[in-house]
């Protein structure tokens, strides 16, 4: 085990060289691949793949929903419980409702910028202010800066409802 800082973005794959002195790392959200030295932890080369020089809106959000660094001793990112933008089917006591010992279902966000009011208790009406609380008191980050508010409402916002199941009846569906 071995912990490496500055990764950020979403690192997908890894792979050690043969003399196992290095470990290379496909970061996604980065756009590159990086090179680490595994004894000193720390990024030595990174490789440009190319993409856009400038991300688009959603795609700063993405990255910042898919970036441990965000969260307490960089541990998980947003993520680690909306699986996708789902859910992993986790219970957690998140402190949205203000107090200790009351844990709930992770909730989908799929569709989430289109179903207000918010949390289980739907006592949130201005989404901005759930992101906030959620950084601040589930991430244990601190508050995301306005840029970053409106990046990761973008982010959610492209993320689609579930499609229904696949061997239920239509007319069930509907």
């Amino acid at each position: 085990y071995r912990r490496v800082s500055g990764l950020r973005g979403r690192p997908l794959g890894c792979a050690f060289t043969p003399d196992g002195k290095s470990v290379i790392i496909a970061n996604a959200l980065g756009n590159q691949i990086q090179i680490v030295d595994w004894e000193a932890g720390e990024i030595v080369r990174a490789i440009p793949l190319g993409g856009p020089k400038e991300p688009s809106l959603a795609r700063k959000g993405e990255k910042i929903f898919y970036d441990g660094y965000r969260s307490w001793h960089e541990w998980f990112s947003c993520n680690t419980c909306h699986a996708e933008g789902h859910t992993n089917g986790g219970i957690y006591d998140t402190l949205n409702d203000g107090k200790y010992g009351n844990p709930k279902l992770v909730l989908s966000l799929r569709g989430v910028t289109k179903t207000s009011p918010w949390t289980w208790h739907g006592h949130e009406s201005d989404f901005s202010r759930l992101l906030q609380a959620s950084s601040i008191n589930t991430m244990s980050r601190g508050a995301l800066r306005g840029d970053e508010v409106e990046a990761v409402t973008a982010f959610l916002a492209t993320l689609e409802f579930a499609p229904p199941p696949r061997d239920v009846a239509a007319d069930a569906v509907r």
